[in-house]
């Protein structure tokens, strides 16, 4: 009955679902009877409409009430938009901050390390140094006062610590360069390292440790770059340069003739370099102003091979040479014994860094995930195995996940999976499994 009445008017009629014409054969009470009858009916039909359909609306009025508080009232994001903020769960730099991942994320974000924090900040500070444009022509100026036109003309800020840079003097002329091209100048021509600290901050340093100019992260930076020079070239066994070996075959083929008197040691290692047609100075000693000051009395050799002269001239000065640089150089004992035994020291150091590693690779990974990034792997090592397991910022945010072997297997396997996608290299140095960029 609720279906035929829903919708339905008759012609004529004002009331849904009733014939309102009367019929002529009937009587004037019989109208009003059935007119009665009929509008009571509709009632009770509307009735069981709407008792039928009352929980339904109202779940959908519900809904729409939801729905509709939720777009009025904005959610975090929104509200630190229109404050200028950044949104809840996000950093400066685009990255979520530990622990914070997408609702509907099947795999959560692993929590960041202070060490890839660190990098993070110091990626944005870098970059608004990269593209900054600088154009800046000084001559003679002090450095503190050319920091402040270049902040005052790009924005860029550097600090000096307490004491350093006294006296120094900057002249510079650059034209449309970029920011980066003056930290290569501070590091180059200024001998002043660019740090950048926890805080974003970037210091200008001269390597004092200071908690001013040097973060905690930054001996871990360091030792990041070294690890991926010895990660890139440990491969190779450590030889002496063909450069050196050629130095070598030339000082022994060499035969001088030098008759000096009452001359300093620097004056008698440039007669020699003249005669002998290679370069000879006096270096690295922890008093070589001295050293190459020194007076040596009564130098002559005539047609004697040049090893022989220069170990002669070496006895009379106290001191000793070897080959470093493709020059010969006269030092301290100490010092000419490293520099001789450089090669042989290096190749060791690099077989024992091997021998470690192998033996991290052979020790056993429990099971578990059958795919996982690298970030995720890093962690996952950490807590396994209890060592350090560090990545640079890359490597960090790569999204891939590695198809890796199921079960438990020796590290090295799982090691093998990411060197051979060439996504990442991969080494173990001075207690330290490291994951980097290529």
């Amino acid at each position: 009955m609720s279906t035929g009445l829903r919708g339905y008017r008759a012609p004529g009629s004002g009331i849904p679902g009733v014939n309102a014409r009367p019929r002529r054969n009937l009587n004037h009470g019989m109208k009003k009877t059935g007119l009665l009858f009929a509008i009571l009916g509709l009632a009770a039909a509307l009735l069981a409409i709407v008792l039928r359909t009352a929980p339904f609306l109202a779940r959908a009025w519900g809904k729409r009430a939801s729905e509709g508080e939720v777009a009025r009232t904005p959610g975090p994001a929104t509200t630190a938009a229109v404050a200028g903020e950044t949104p809840a769960g996000v950093n400066p730099g685009g990255m979520k901050d530990a622990g914070a991942t997408a609702p509907d994320s099947p795999h959560p974000a692993p929590a960041t390390p202070a060490f890839v924090r660190y990098l993070e900040i110091e990626d944005a500070t870098l970059r608004r140094w990269e593209l900054a444009r600088v154009t800046i022509q000084m001559t003679d100026m002090p450095i503190d006062e050319f920091l402040r036109r270049l902040h005052a003309t790009t924005g860029l800020e550097a600090l000096l610590p307490p004491d350093l840079g006294r006296g120094m003097k900057i002249s510079i002329n650059f034209k449309d360069r970029s920011g980066t091209d003056v930290l290569h100048f501070f590091r180059n021509y200024a001998l002043l390292i660019p740090v950048v600290d926890d805080q974003g901050n970037l210091w200008l340093s001269a390597g004092e440790r200071s908690p001013q100019s040097l973060p905690a992260a930054f001996s871990d930076l360091q030792a990041m770059r070294l690890a991926r020079e010895q990660i890139l070239h440990d491969s190779q066994p450590v030889a002496e340069p063909p450069e050196l070996a050629e130095l070598r075959k030339k000082i022994e083929a060499a035969r001088i003739s030098v008759s000096v008197e009452q001359k300093s040691l620097q004056a008698i290692c440039k007669a020699i370099s003249g005669e002998a047609g290679v370069s000879v100075g006096v270096v690295s000693t922890e008093d070589w102003v001295y050293a190459a000051s020194k007076v040596v009395s009564d130098f002559s050799v005539s047609g004697m091979p040049l090893p022989e002269a220069l170990d002669l001239l070496a006895a009379r000065s106290g001191l000793e040479w070897c080959l470093r640089d493709e020059m010969v150089m006269l030092t301290g004992p100490e010092e000419a014994k490293a520099e001789r035994e450089m090669y042989v020291r290096l190749e060791r150091e690099r077989r024992e860094r091997l021998a470690e590693e192998e033996a991290l690779f052979a020790r056993s990974f429990p099971a578990g995930p059958e795919a996982a990034t690298l970030a995720e792997l890093s962690q996952a090592v950490e807590g396994s195995l209890r060592i350090r397991c560090l990545t640079d910022l890359p490597t960090w945010r790569l999204p891939d996940r590695f198809p890796f072997v199921a079960g438990e297997c020796p590290l090295g396997e799982r090691i093998g999976q990411i060197r051979g996608s060439g996504k990442a290299i991969v080494g173990y140095r001075s207690g330290v499994l490291w994951l980097l960029a290529p």
